[in-house]
């Protein structure tokens, strides 16, 4: 897959990428109305992209991002959100002691976690750990079996699908996304974004599971609407699906007890830690003490939703929602007195932000709920009340500095290097504005020092994903992990080795995705720069191309092999796409691989000035 926006759980920032995929004036006009909660040019762009002939995937691209809004809006407003950030924040805070290890031993074996198995460290070779490592990679272990449980396939009649906390943050985005297409554009619009998705099976998998099970629950009310004008043979017999309580119902569910043990359980009432766990008691009850509510067709209120939900959880749980996130903002505040104890000021202070946050929202709540929980309310305010912190990345790195006003934040700089002046070796892979994007509510969450979270974004949020799957993780900016791997094996002095299975992320992109970002246009191999005919084309991903040295070698040559090759070879990390005749030449130099590193202090390509 080649990811375009995305919400990076890690640093709490929107990562967008936006060199992959072509975009115009008007396309680009929408997305940044939509980042900054601009509803008034919502309006207007919205108009000017009415009829395009692409009008589908321009709306995917910009809709995507109210869609990544929201899951930065849900892990301020949820215990499931937060718990999600504090499996970082404790890596965070835990770094130095790791390191500290690490420089013990001479190196480190990544995930942390594998030095726990036995039989891994002996096939690998590692001595027991320090109980000081030990004692982390058991926490972290944890966390993500915790994780994994909740992320178990759930089988019913109706399939096997997710219920759990992630699917229930996709459902609310994607139904926040769903409404803003829909109300901004039409029933028109919102099918041509529909018609546009890449995988229509993924897709109804990934976000339709939920609802189909509200439906089979009994919780999502449906009204049949016939003689609708159709785009096919003229008549489309559409369905209304009133989502109202479903989404209060999701809502309430990620709002998990993770202290259950803290409390004493009266009778009748359950602990639950988990979001599938109580989104489906909240279902049952709702379908059996509410069954007016649910079988309401004729329109449900959202209020009498939120009344009804909220009184079951304070039934089941013993606790209502504001009174549940109420509690957890505690938990976060006791961890906040722990980190203060490392006097590191980074975890310190993003730490501090994302309380005041939380209370913020946990405020709104109280007062206005529709504000927090609606994703109708989300959608038709296009996300004004929150302000994240937007990182735009280019995968195949901008030469020179970032735009002004902006923040670099993964760049390379040898050009004046030996005294000399290389323009070609200064380049920056992601910058954000340095000044707030919202133009939308006057009070919208925004983080206060958003400075301290810079090196989040670019070293602590690399360096934890590296503790925590090795390079298996899915990253927008390509050269994220060996910009980590790099900066640790400098300033820390640790080398970091990756157990088999870890050392390189599942990346494979296939030719019909690259066609699909490429907007449709002609596929060009980017060796013979010949256009490749449909279904003949192999996609090579930045992986690849690093992870096999004599194609590696053989690519800068076909650059150049000079200098400014194997600087333009270092920087670029976009897929190439590459023609079957010609992949009948790199084939044979794709069998011997070897572990990444920095490439300018490998003997292999090191170049001559």
């Amino acid at each position: 897959m080649i990811p375009i926006v995305q919400f990076d759980p890690a640093s709490l920032a929107i990562f967008a990428e936006t060199s992959t995929v072509s975009i115009d004036e008007e396309v680009t006009r929408l997305i940044t109305a939509t980042i900054s909660g601009d509803r008034a040019a919502v309006i207007d762009n919205f108009q000017l992209l009415a009829g395009r002939a692409n009008n589908g995937r321009a709306l995917q691209l910009t809709s995507a991002f109210l869609h990544e809004k929201r899951h930065f809006h849900d892990f301020i407003a949820t215990t499931y959100g937060a718990y999600r950030f504090r499996q970082f924040q404790e890596v965070y805070a835990n770094l130095p002691a790791i390191f500290r290890a690490g420089r013990t031993v001479g190196e480190l074996h990544l995930p942390l976690e594998v030095i726990l198995d036995p039989v891994r460290r002996r096939v690998l070779g590692i001595d027991e750990p320090p109980a000081e490592l030990h004692a982390i990679a058991v926490a972290l272990a944890k966390r993500r079996r915790e994780i994994e449980r909740d992320r178990e396939p759930f089988s019913s009649r109706l399939g096997t699908f997710e219920i759990g906390g992630e699917a229930q943050l996709e459902a609310l985005a994607f139904t926040a996304q769903s409404r803003f297409v829909s109300h901004f554009g039409g029933v028109a619009a919102h099918d041509s974004f529909v018609d546009h998705v890449f995988d229509r099976e993924q897709f109804q998998a990934k976000y339709g599971a939920l609802v189909n099970l509200g439906v089979a629950a009994g919780i999502v009310p449906i009204r049949q609407l016939d003689g609708l004008p159709g785009r096919d043979d003229g008549v489309t017999h559409r369905a209304h699906v009133d989502g109202a309580l479903l989404e209060c119902a999701i809502f309430a569910a990620l709002q998990a007890d993770y202290l259950p043990n803290e409390r004493a359980v009266p009778a009748g009432v359950v602990a639950s830690s988990r979001p599938a766990e109580r989104f489906a008691a909240i279902a049952m009850h709702l379908a059996q003490e509410h069954k007016t509510l649910c079988e309401k067709i004729d329109g449900m209120n959202w209020d009498d939703c939120w009344e009804a939900v909220d009184e079951t959880c304070a039934k089941v749980f013993g606790f209502r929602i504001h009174e549940q996130i109420a509690r957890d903002i505690e938990h976060n505040e006791a961890m906040l007195a722990k980190f203060r104890q490392t006097g590191n000021e980074v975890v310190i202070g993003v730490s501090e932000d994302f309380i005041e946050l939380r209370k913020t929202m946990y405020e709104r709540l109280e007062k206005t709920p529709a504000r927090v929980a609606s994703t109708e309310y989300f959608a038709l305010s296009v996300g004004a009340d929150v302000d994240p912190m937007v990182v735009w990345a280019s995968s195949r790195g901008e030469l020179g500095d970032a735009p002004e006003g902006f923040t670099r934040l993964m760049a390379y700089d040898t050009s004046t290097e030996g005294g000399q002046t290389r323009p070609w070796r200064k380049w920056w892979w992601a910058a954000t504005a340095r000044q707030p994007a919202s133009a939308g509510a006057a009070d919208a969450m925004r983080f206060v020092r958003p400075h301290l979270f810079y090196p989040v974004i670019d070293s602590y949020a690399p360096a934890a994903k590296l503790m925590l799957n090795g390079r298996k993780v899915r990253t927008l900016v390509g050269p994220e992990l060996l910009f980590a791997e790099q900066g640790l094996a400098a300033k820390v002095g640790v080398t970091l080795r990756f157990f088999p299975g870890f050392e390189f992320p599942d990346d494979e992109i296939p030719e019909a995705m690259l066609r699909f970002m490429r907007m449709g246009g002609d596929l060009i191999c980017d060796y013979t720069s010949r256009p490749i005919p449909q279904g003949e084309a192999t996609v090579l991903t930045p992986w690849a191309l690093r992870r096999y040295p004599e194609l590696a070698r053989y690519t800068i040559e076909h650059l150049g092999g000079h200098d400014v090759a194997y600087h333009t070879f270092v920087r670029d990390w976009t897929p190439w796409a590459v023609s079957a005749e010609m992949m009948e030449t790199l084939r044979p130099l794709m069998r011997r691989q070897r572990p990444l590193g920095a490439f300018r202090e490998d003997p292999l390509f090191k170049q001559q000035s």
